[in-house]
């Protein structure tokens, strides 16, 4: 009930900017016939650039990727009971292993996320030859790198659930797979999405983005943490959790591999359909 609350509450600001960009049009409809000074070109409003975006396939491949890993990184709220239920262990070790998680998350987000932040895919792809197709960014490699070993955490409770292997003897394997949950789904979960919200949306508009990927996220984080809680079917989750990981590998994957480059190159002003040298941009096709 709580996620679902917290999914609403993002819809919130999307309500008051819609309300105000209304009473705002409106009011320059007015004035329209009045003699005016000229300004310098105004910018869209944050109902304009989101309603640009949502048409866009970069802009879904990230709902995707923000939604799917909201599920599985909130399976720190689990740990506990998975420690405890699966693996037998006592109440101690089983809130310490969630701290091994969130640990693994502040480790992944101080080695990483500067590193992730100051690549640039287009110096790299200047580098390379001319006949080179579709060149592949570090970028690219390090979140596929991470979000496969995500999926590889999964299928390793799976098949200890499944009786196809027995880690009740191997805790110390169980901690330590915690511990490359957290470091492997911190980096592709925040910085990713934060960089094109920023991209795209500028100053103004960028947290409205992220509102609709929060909205989405929790709400259906709502109905995971209400099926994980009411359940028990520890089979049915780590399978779910998972398809999550696939899913954000998928379409993170996809979209740095076929578009980072290119928003790089034009960020912000593709908004209007030119890049930095007042070409079109690729993206106002897109």
């Amino acid at each position: 009930m709580f996620f679902l609350v917290s999914s609403i509450v993002q819809f919130i600001p999307l309500a008051l900017l819609t309300i105000f960009h209304r009473r705002t049009a409106n009011t320059t409809n007015n004035t329209a016939n009045t003699p005016q000074v000229k300004h310098k070109q105004k910018q869209p409003s944050s109902i304009q650039v989101l309603k640009k975006h949502i048409k866009t396939v970069p802009f879904w491949l990230h709902l995707l990727s923000r939604s799917s890993l909201m599920i599985y990184g909130s399976f720190l709220l689990f740990v506990p009971s998975l420690m405890m239920n699966v693996y037998k262990q006592s109440s101690s070790i089983s809130s310490n292993t969630a701290s091994v998680f969130s640990f693994g998350c502040l480790l992944s987000l101080s080695i990483f996320g500067k590193y992730y932040s100051k690549t640039n895919n287009s110096n790299e792809i200047n580098n390379k030859k001319k006949d080179t197709k579709l060149p592949i960014s570090k970028r690219f490699y390090m979140v596929t790198s991470l979000l496969s070993l995500s999926t590889l955490c999964t299928i390793l409770h799976l098949l200890h659930i499944t009786n196809y292997i027995s880690l009740n003897n191997h805790i110390s394997i169980v901690i330590l797979s915690m511990f490359l949950w957290g470091f492997s789904f911190a980096i592709p979960y925040y910085i990713p999405p934060s960089i094109y919200a920023l991209q795209q949306g500028g100053k103004t508009s960028s947290a409205t983005i992220m509102d609709i990927f929060d909205f989405v996220a929790f709400g259906l984080l709502a109905f995971f943490n209400g099926y994980v809680a009411s359940s028990g079917n520890w089979v049915v989750v780590f399978s779910i959790l998972c398809g999550c990981s696939i899913v954000s590998l998928v379409s993170l994957g996809a979209f740095l591999l076929f578009y980072d480059n290119d928003y790089q190159h034009h960020g912000y002003k593709a908004l209007n359909g030119n890049d930095n040298d007042g070409n079109k941009s690729a993206l106002s096709d897109v």
